[in-house]
């Protein structure tokens, strides 16, 4: 008889055995699984601030552009062009003299 008892009293401690490895393991596997969702969850939020950076340095050099572009139609236009003409104190040329280059001459070599 106590044979017998003896058999049950080891197969409660090794079920008990088991449920304790097994609710261990399934206790870490959530443990890794949150720790993955919280890494994702924080890779996803730098992520979401960097590219609106990036959204906003665009913006910056579109505006950029356009004041560039604004300011070089103001410097090549013809009035900006006559004021810096006037400026340099330049002498009109009054007889130019061209040279043309006669085109029945032949190169030698």
């Amino acid at each position: 008889m106590w044979k017998i008892l003896k058999k049950k009293s080891k197969n409660k401690k090794n079920t008990h055995s088991k449920k304790k490895i097994f609710n261990t393991f399934l206790f870490g596997l959530i443990g890794i699984a949150l720790i993955v969702y919280i890494a994702q969850a924080n890779n996803m939020a730098t992520k979401g601030y960097e590219i609106k950076d990036i959204e906003h340095r665009i913006d910056e050099l579109k505006k950029s552009k356009r004041d560039m572009e604004s300011k070089s139609m103001e410097l090549q236009s013809l009035s900006a062009l006559t004021q810096k003409l006037n400026g340099l104190e330049m002498v009109d040329s009054k007889e130019a003299v061209y040279l043309y280059q006669n085109s029945q001459t032949a190169l030698k070599r």
